[in-house]
C-alpha cells in the first residue's frame, strides 16, 4: 500500500471514506522531508506553502506520474515522469522547478508530519478538528454516523 495515495490492494467503503478525505488530510499537514516515502511530490506541501500541483500547474498537467512519491520522482528524475511533446510554457516552469529542487536532498530518516492541530508529537488535537469542521458545516456527510457512532477511538474518528 503507498501511504502517499491510500492505493493498492484496499477494497471496502471505509477505505473509499478515507481515500476522500485524503485532500482534506492534507491541507492540514506539511511535510517535513526525510527519506521521501511516504509523501506525495504533487499533492503534499513538503517545498513551500502549498502543494507543487498546485504551484506548477502547467508541470503537473502533463505528468505521467501524478501519484509518485518524492523520493520515487527525485530518484527516476523529473524528465522521465512527462509526456513526450511539452509545450514552452511547461518547459519554462519545469525550469523553475528543476531550479526550486536543486537543493533538495533526502535524508535516512522517514517523513514527518505537522499540523497547528497537532497533540504532542504523535497525536491530532480531534476536538479542534470536530469544532472546525463542525463549524464549516463538513459533518453533514452520510458517512458522518459510521464515523462517529461506533466504537473506534477518536483519533481514528477524525482520521475516517
Amino acid at each position: 500500500m503507498s501511504v502517499a495515495t491510500l492505493s493498492g490492494d484496499l477494497h471496502g467503503d471505509h477505505w473509499q471514506a478515507l481515500r476522500s478525505l485524503l485532500p482534506f488530510y492534507r491541507a492540514i499537514t506539511t511535510v517535513h522531508l526525510g527519506d521521501g516515502r511516504t509523501a506525495s511530490f504533487w499533492m503534499d506541501a513538503w517545498a513551500g506553502d502549498e502543494a507543487l500541483a498546485d504551484s506548477y500547474l502547467a508541470p503537473f498537467s502533463h505528468c505521467n506520474k501524478k501519484d509518485a512519491t518524492i523520493q520515487e520522482m527525485l530518484s527516476d528524475g523529473l524528465q522521465q515522469s512527462f509526456v513526450p511533446r511539452l509545450s514552452s510554457q511547461v518547459w519554462d516552469e519545469l525550469a523553475l522547478l528543476q531550479q526550486a529542487l536543486s537543493g533538495i536532498t533526502l535524508g535516512p530518516a522517514p517523513d514527518k508530519r505537522i499540523t497547528p492541530f497537532s497533540k504532542g508529537d504523535w497525536g491530532l488535537d480531534s476536538g479542534a478538528l470536530y469544532k472546525l469542521l463542525k463549524a464549516r458545516g463538513q459533518l453533514e456527510d452520510p458517512r458522518a454516523d459510521f464515523i462517529w457512532h461506533n466504537s473506534a477511538p477518536p483519533q481514528v474518528h477524525l482520521f475516517m
